[in-house]
């Protein structure tokens, strides 16, 4: 999980899912449950035009990134 400058809340709710899943995972080692954590980086949507965050870094990165495909 990476900082998000100016994004302090997303990274740190990313930040909890990520050991949240990884906390699950392990009290559920031994059963049939499995857990996934899906955390993609930027992904081209509709986020940055709502966020104001066009022409950021991420923006241009989630460019190359489909939502279909993720």
């Amino acid at each position: 999980v990476m900082p998000h400058p100016l994004m302090a809340v997303y990274a740190a709710t990313k930040s909890f899912i990520y050991s949240f899943s990884e906390a699950l995972r392990n009290e559920l080692k031994d059963t049939n449950v499995t857990v996934t954590a899906l955390m993609p980086g930027a992904t081209n949507t509709d986020f940055f035009n709502k966020a104001g965050a066009e022409g950021t870094r991420a923006h241009k990165q989630a460019q190359s990134t489909d939502a279909a495909t993720v």
